[in-house]
C-alpha cells in the first residue's frame, strides 16, 4: 500500500497516520506481516510512506480437497469450508478501510513478483540470527565472483524509491542481458538499494566498455525513476559526472561554494564528488 498525505503534513503527524493504519491493516483477516516505511527515499518526502505486507498461504484461506483431507481426519470437514477468502478479497478489504480517509491518496498493489517463486520471508531479532541472515549479504560478493573465475568484478550500486524497485530491478536484468553481461544482482531493498556486479575480462576493452556504457545506463534509469547515482558505494569519482543531473545546477553550485570555504587549498580528499 502506497500512501500520500497533502503536502506540508509533519513527520510526527504522518508517522500517527500511519501507526493508525499499521494497527487496522493487522486486524485483516488474512494479514501476517506488515513492514511499515515512511520518509520516502532517504527521510525526504514526510508526507509519503508505504506498507509491504504478507497474507497467509493460498492453501489456508481457499477450499481444496486437500484441505477438506485434512480436516475430515481431526473430525472437522465443514472447517475446510470455513473463512474461504482470495487475495483479491483482502485487497479489497484494505481499500475499503482506506475510503475513511480522504485526505490521503493510497493505491493498493499486488507485487506480482511475490508470486513467480521467490523464497521464503525471514525475520529476526536475537544478534545472533541477524548475524546469520545478513551473513549472506556478505558472502554475495565472492558466490557472484565465483560465476567467472578469472574475471574482474565491478561492483556498482543504485538506490530508487520502493514503488519503482521492481520495475528498476526488471529493467536492469533486461539490460544485462541485451549487453551480453554477466552481472549477478543482489539487494538489501527495504530502502531501494540493490547492487550489480558485471564479472569483466579486463584484457577485452570491448567488454571493459560495455560495462562502462551498461553502468552509465544503470545511473541514468534511477534517476529517471527518483533515484540516486549511489545508495551505499558512494560518488568517488567514477560517478561525480551524474551529480549535476541528480541535485541540479544550483545545489552543485552550492557545495563547489562550502567546498571552496572549509577547502580553499583543495587539500581535502583532491578529486573526489565535489571539484571546486
Amino acid at each position: 500500500i502506497s500512501i500520500t498525505a497533502p503536502e506540508g503534513t509533519s513527520v510526527a503527524a504522518m508517522r500517527q497516520v500511519m501507526d493508525e493504519l499499521d494497527e487496522k491493516i493487522r486486524a485483516t483477516r488474512g494479514v501476517e506481516t506488515v513492514l511499515m516505511t515512511t520518509g520516502g527515499w532517504g527521510g525526504t518526502t514526510p508526507n509519503q510512506g508505504n506498507f509491504h505486507i504478507g497474507i497467509a498461504p493460498h492453501k489456508q484461506r481457499i477450499f481444496s480437497f486437500g484441505r477438506l483431507f485434512k480436516e475430515t481426519l481431526r473430525g472437522r470437514p465443514g472447517k475446510a469450508f470455513e473463512g474461504n477468502y482470495s487475495q483479491t478479497d483482502v485487497m479489497t478489504e484494505l481499500d475499503t478501510m482506506l475510503d475513511a480517509y480522504p485526505d490521503l491518496r493510497a493505491s493498493v498493489r499486488n507485487y506480482q513478483s511475490f508470486n513467480v517463486g521467490g523464497g521464503p520471508f525471514e525475520w529476526a531479532t536475537r544478534t545472533e540470527e541477524r548475524n546469520r541472515l545478513w551473513q549472506a549479504r556478505h558472502d554475495a560478493f565472492w558466490a557472484a565472483a565465483a560465476m567467472r573465475p578469472g574475471a574482474r568484478p565491478m561492483s556498482t550500486d543504485v538506490c530508487v524509491p520502493i514503488s519503482r524497485l521492481a520495475d528498476c530491478v526488471a529493467e536492469t536484468q533486461a539490460d544485462i542481458a541485451a549487453s551480453g553481461l554477466v552481472a549477478p544482482i543482489v539487494g538489501h531493498v527495504g530502502d531501494g538499494n540493490f547492487h550489480c556486479l558485471p564479472l569483466i575480462d579486463m584484457t577485452d576493452p570491448a567488454e571493459i566498455a560495455a560495462c562502462e556504457a551498461f553502468v552509465g545506463r544503470l545511473v541514468e534509469r534511477a534517476l529517471a525513476m527518483g533515484g540516486a547515482c549511489s545508495g551505499e558505494h558512494g560518488v568517488g569519482q567514477a560517478k561525480m559526472k551524474h551529480l549535476e543531473a541528480e541535485h541540479g545546477a544550483g545545489a552543485m553550485a552550492a557545495m563547489r561554494a562550502i567546498k571552496r570555504a572549509l577547502d580553499p587549498q583543495n587539500i581535502m580528499n583532491p578529486g573526489k564528488i565535489v571539484i571546486p
